[in-house]
C-alpha cells in the first residue's frame, strides 16, 4: 500500500514536470507582456477611448443637420354629418381625399450665440375628389 502511494505521488509529480514547457524571454519581451498586461495599460486604453467619442460626441454636434420628412401619399375616405336646411334633415356625405407632403430643413448650432440657426421649406399637395366638384391644391 505504501509503495503504490509513493508510486502514484512519483508519476504525479514526474507528469507535472514533463509537460510544463519552457518559455525563454529577452528583456524587452517580458517588458512589452508586462505593459500590455498591467492595470495601468488598460486604465490609459479605456481613458483614450473614452476621450476619443467624447471628442466625436462634440464634433459631430457641431456639424450641420440636413433632415428630410415626407408623407408620400396618404388617401381618406370619410362619411361625414351635414344639416341638409332644404330638407330640414342630417345627410351623410361621402368624402375622399388624396394628400401628400415633403419637408425639408436645414439647421446647424451656433457656439458663439449659443443658438441655432435653421432654413425650413414645405410643400403639400391635396386633392379632394367628390360628386360635385374635383379641385387640387398646393400649400
Amino acid at each position: 500500500m505504501k509503495n503504490t502511494f509513493l508510486l502514484c505521488l512519483f508519476l504525479f509529480c514526474l507528469g507535472g514536470t514533463l509537460f510544463a514547457q519552457s518559455v525563454k524571454l529577452s528583456l524587452t519581451k517580458s517588458i512589452d507582456l508586462a505593459v500590455d498586461s498591467s492595470l495601468q495599460a488598460f486604465r490609459a486604453k479605456n481613458m483614450y477611448m473614452v476621450s476619443y467619442w467624447a471628442y466625436r460626441s462634440f464634433h459631430a454636434g457641431r456639424l450641420p443637420s440636413l433632415t428630410l420628412r415626407t408623407i408620400p401619399l396618404e388617401y381618406r375616405r370619410d362619411f361625414t354629418k351635414r344639416y341638409d336646411s332644404n330638407g330640414n334633415m342630417d345627410v351623410y356625405r361621402q368624402q375622399q381625399s388624396l394628400y401628400s407632403h415633403g419637408n425639408l430643413s436645414i439647421s446647424q448650432n451656433f457656439d458663439l450665440t449659443g443658438g441655432t440657426f435653421f432654413i425650413d421649406s414645405e410643400l403639400g399637395y391635396m386633392q379632394n375628389f367628390s360628386n360635385s366638384d374635383n379641385y387640387s391644391q398646393f400649400s
